[in-house]
């Protein structure tokens, strides 16, 4: 049995270059096919955190931890397409990039696979950085995986869910919520830039970074730049609820407090 998976990818839009470190371009010329040695100069790198086990949109199918743990091996080579397209106008169906490798990572509860990969700055058919500046500034925010697998099982009974006797997406109580969970991984044939997915909460991001920017330290400090010039209007900064912006107040007043006037 195989099947294709589309995963929703929430946009972390970035506006700087990917960090290029010597581990991943070391990867990079380790990796088969690669002719010649690569530079920071020839590359652009980013990272997607593709598949997660929380379950799908249509709450009925789900890809546990311990199955993810496995694509991790999967991901080196994995062509980066565009819409799965095998053949496109304007790009003849040829790789927009290609996953360098995967990695596991938790956040809370949930287990995500994170896939950092890579473009060369030129491609026969398209504008490679025109691309990536879409992905960072959210246009391009979603990505689809193209997975085989061999079953699924009913994450209550450990049966086939096509034949057992219960419901997909419905709880039973006392027994939780029945889903078909996805088992025995062979292959990530691609993943793919989509419009839409059955995977939510993922994200495009910087490469070398483990850690999405907090956007209330940035906040900081651009008014930080900005207190010198008179230009802190809370009311138009803050315009969600009046506890929010107390609070951010108090945070920007704690931050001013340690850093020196005009910083």
């Amino acid at each position: 049995m195989t099947m294709r998976l589309r995963a929703r990818v929430e946009s972390r839009p970035v506006s700087v270059p990917g960090e290029v470190t010597q581990e991943l371009l070391g990867k990079i010329n380790a990796m088969e096919g690669v002719l010649r040695p690569l530079s920071a100069n020839d590359v652009i790198i980013r990272a997607v955190q593709l598949l997660n086990d929380r379950p799908f949109k249509d709450g009925r199918r789900v890809i546990p931890a311990d199955e993810l743990r496995k694509i991790v091996p999967l991901a080196a080579g994995t062509p980066v397409m565009l819409a799965h397209a095998t053949f496109m106008p304007g790009s003849d169906g040829l790789p927009v990039g290609t996953t360098i490798d995967g990695l596991i990572e938790k956040e809370g509860d949930t287990t995500w696979l994170t896939l950092r990969y890579f473009t060369l700055r030129v491609h026969p058919f398209l504008d490679p950085q025109a691309l990536i500046s879409n992905v960072d500034g959210g246009v391009i925010k979603e990505a689809s995986a193209g997975l085989y697998y061999d079953t699924m099982t009913c994450s209550i009974c450990g049966e086939d869910p096509f034949e057992c006797e219960h419901a997909m997406g419905k709880v039973y109580p006392g027994e939780g919520k029945a889903l078909a969970q996805i088992r025995n991984v062979t292959d990530l044939d691609e993943w793919s830039y989509v419009y839409a997915g059955m995977v939510d909460g993922t994200g495009f991001r910087l490469a070398a970074s483990r850690e999405a920017p907090d956007p209330d330290v940035e906040l900081l400090e651009r008014l930080a730049k900005l207190r010198p010039m008179g230009r802190c209007s809370w009311d138009q900064l803050f315009t969600s609820s009046a506890a929010l912006r107390r609070e951010r107040r108090e945070k920007f007043e704690s931050y001013m407090k340690s850093t020196p006037a005009g910083a």
